[in-house]
């Protein structure tokens, strides 16, 4: 994962702001003599854990973390998008690291899916005025998720 340590970065601002995410496995951390079965049935239990997180009634939203890859800008892979559509079928806020990945824009714009530009206080006050309960101190859950595939 070309980008993890900007994840971690990402996951400790949110962190700090007292809302609980959780970031993909590191995938690095994978042997080298890793068959392809192996990681594939990797990918299928990493996926299925991040769907299912999606859809937990204390997961309010998602951010999607877009950067540039293969010199496409706020490139937005199949996993991800699959990650977006349960996002919104589950009526979670999806919030989009950077602005719209241009082939996907009418979807993303009719899913209201929320560019912040890495401005992480747009999420911080979304879930401040978005907990189901009074904020109490203690962190709320947020599911973050990558974009590779």
């Amino acid at each position: 994962m070309f980008f993890y340590d900007e994840m971690k970065l990402c996951k400790k601002t949110l962190d700090n702001f007292g809302i609980n995410t959780m970031i993909p496995s590191d995938e690095s951390k994978l042997s080298e003599d890793i068959t392809v079965e192996e990681f594939e049935n990797f990918k299928k239990k990493v996926s299925l854990s991040y769907l299912k997180k999606i859809r937990e009634a204390e997961t309010l939203a998602i951010l999607v973390f877009n950067e540039e890859k293969r010199g496409i800008p706020n490139y937005i892979g199949a996993n991800t998008l699959a990650e977006i559509v349960m996002a919104f079928t589950w009526r979670r806020k999806v919030f989009l690291l950077n602005d719209i990945y241009e082939p996907l824009s009418d979807e993303l714009k009719a899913w209201e899916c929320t560019p912040i530009h890495k401005n992480y206080e747009i999420v911080n006050l979304y879930f401040r005025e978005n907990c189901r309960k009074p904020y109490d101190g203690q962190p709320k859950q947020m599911s973050l998720f990558d974009f590779l595939d």
